[in-house]
Order: C-alpha cells, then structure tokens, then sequence
C-alpha cells in the first residue's frame, strides 16, 4: 500500500542517515611509519660533521625497520673533493659506516653513530 511505501522509504532514509553519520564521526585511522621507504631528496643548508662536509643537493634515502638501518647515498665534499658516498646507518650496533668513491679510489671509513 501506499502507506507502507511511505513508512518503508522513511525507515530506509533514516538507517542511511544513521549509517553516514556514525562512519563520520568515527576518528581517522593513526598515521604509521612504513617499516621499509626508499625516498628522493632535496637537501639545502645541511651542515657538516666530522670530515664530511655534506653538500646542498639531491640524496637518496632508505629506511628497513627489519634492519634497523638507513641508507644515505649522494655527493659530499669529502677532503676539499666532491665524491660519490654511499653512508650506512647501523642502529642495532650504533655505528655509522661510510663509503667514499671517487675514479679508482674507494675509502671506507666506520665511527660511532651520533
């Protein structure tokens, strides 16, 4: 009946209205750190530390919480010269290792990680 239309289709407005309004008041999910990243960066007024004098420039990071290690790989003017590192980030051991590349030349150097 008509009647029962009527009934029916206020019911059924009134459950979706329920249902839309309960899902917005629910809070947002928490944002999590991804346990593994890999990322492209643009670094400008970084500093220096110990011998290495990292540069303004483009860096690649990598992140492994399995690991517990970064990965830092880029340009650093290392001794008055611009070379290739590769830069490890040992958290377990808190260690840093680095990794300087340059034509034939490959200098390794391992310190304590700040």
């Amino acid at each position: 009946t008509m009647k029962a239309s009527i009934i029916l289709l206020i019911v059924l407005l009134g459950l979706a209205y329920g249902l839309h309004n309960s899902h917005m008041k629910a809070d947002p999910p928490k944002p999590t750190w991804p346990d593994e990243f890999s990322a492209s960066m643009e670094v400008r007024n970084w500093g220096s530390h110990d011998r290495i004098r990292n540069r303004d420039g483009y860096y690649r990071w990598f992140y492994s919480k399995s690991k517990n290690m970064d990965r830092l790989d880029g340009l650093v003017d290392f001794g008055g010269e611009l070379v290739v590192s590769n830069q490890f980030f040992d958290h377990a051991t808190k260690k840093h290792y680095a990794v300087f590349y340059q034509q034939d030349l490959a200098v390794c150097y391992v310190a304590p990680l700040n």
